[in-house]
């Protein structure tokens, strides 16, 4: 079962080890045992059959944000997250993953996603009906954490497209949800069930866009890895609104004569490289002496803390690494943090609700109203 992952077990295994400094959990525990290379120690050791997965060390493989920065550092570019992904499937075949995934687990095997019935709800309280699965060439896929606590960013970013005449159609399905909670839990089967169930759908439009950064590695990366191949163009929001107000299609009414300070969102960094649309959005919206850096940024940035169900199996380690990253934030005091994912902006808002957090959609949508 690991055969396809030897040659990133045996580097990781015999490297010098320079992505331990990086990894956000590893430094919020300051322990050897979760470092990157010491998971990737113990796939070796079970791949030899040294070692059993049992529940003490399959705790070990969850204690990963998966946000793809021992990637970012390591000289050999290994996946260490791709192969946690792996680790966490064997744990919940062999039923000896954290007992604190149950009922995340249970969820999302009856309703396809995290948050359960409600999350229909909240789709039909946005009065997007005529939207729905209609005929476009565009097709607004707005993934289960914006719905669920973020439903104002998919109407901001509804607006959007309306003030740009684009054809446009709201996904639903099933599930509501592009399957990376399952994924990220070791659910595997789930992960791909809904998966396949989104392909009939997503492949009926020319063109996908999501404001979500995991809903993007998702139906862009993860899908085709578990063999679901999605032909429609795929774009982070970010993308498309740039190119609107480049050619005048979206037009801003003045800029915020607040400051702020843009974190990057892991996957949307790392994965793809999208770290200059949303500063060039910014660059519109504020003066640019108001724009504040962190110095861990573009696909060298810190986590937030919410990736990998982190906030679900370690919560205390979760909001160690939040409390990190915003260190820097408290020291250069902007009015607001502006970020360009859902998962980020809840964990900011949990971490400290006197906190300005703003997803840059709204922003958006606030400066380029008729």
């Amino acid at each position: 079962m690991l055969d396809r992952f030897k040659h990133d077990i045996s580097y990781c295994t015999f490297c010098p080890k320079l992505c331990r400094f990086s990894c956000p959990v590893t430094n919020a525990e300051a322990r050897e045992t979760v470092t990157p290379t010491t998971k990737l120690n113990f796939m070796h050791l079970i791949q030899k059959n040294s070692i059993p997965l049992d529940s003490e060390v399959a705790d070990i493989f969850y204690r990963c944000a998966g946000c793809l920065t021992c990637r970012a550092y390591c000289k050999h570019r290994i996946d260490v997250p791709k192969v946690i992904e792996e680790a966490r499937k064997i744990a919940v075949e062999s039923k000896v993953h954290p007992e604190s995934l149950t009922r995340h687990l249970r969820t999302f095997s009856e309703h396809l996603n995290p948050y359960g019935p409600k999350l229909k709800e909240k789709l039909a309280s946005l009065g997007l009906e005529s939207k729905i699965n209609a005929s476009a060439s565009t097709l607004y896929f707005i993934g289960c954490t914006t719905l669920f606590h973020f439903s104002d960013i998919a109407t901001s970013a509804t607006k959007i497209l309306d003030r740009c005449g684009v054809d446009y159609a709201v996904f639903s399905g099933e599930s509501l949800c592009c399957g990376t909670p399952a994924l990220f839990s070791g659910d595997q089967k789930s992960f791909k069930a809904v998966a396949k169930a989104n392909a009939e759908i997503l492949n009926n439009y020319d063109r996908i866009v999501t404001n979500c950064p995991s809903c993007l590695a998702a139906l862009k990366i993860k899908y085709e890895e578990h063999g679901v191949r999605i032909k429609s163009e795929i774009l982070h929001f970010t993308e498309l609104a740039s190119e609107f107000i480049k050619s005048g299609r979206l037009k801003i009414n003045s800029p915020f004569n607040e400051s702020a300070m843009y974190h990057d969102p892991c996957h949307l960094a790392k994965y793809f490289g999208i770290h200059e649309q949303p500063r060039y959005i910014l660059s519109k919206l504020f003066f640019p002496d108001k724009i504040i850096e962190f110095s861990w940024n573009r696909d060298k940035n810190y986590c937030c803390g919410g990736g990998g169900l982190l906030p679900v199996t370690l919560p205390k380690v979760s909001k160690t690494i939040t409390n990190k990253r915003l260190e820097e934030f408290y020291e250069a005091s902007p009015d607001m943090l502006v970020t360009a994912c859902p998962t980020c902006e809840r964990t900011f808002h949990k971490a400290d609700p006197k906190i300005k957090v703003m997803d840059i959609i709204s922003l958006l949508d606030e400066k380029t109203k008729d």
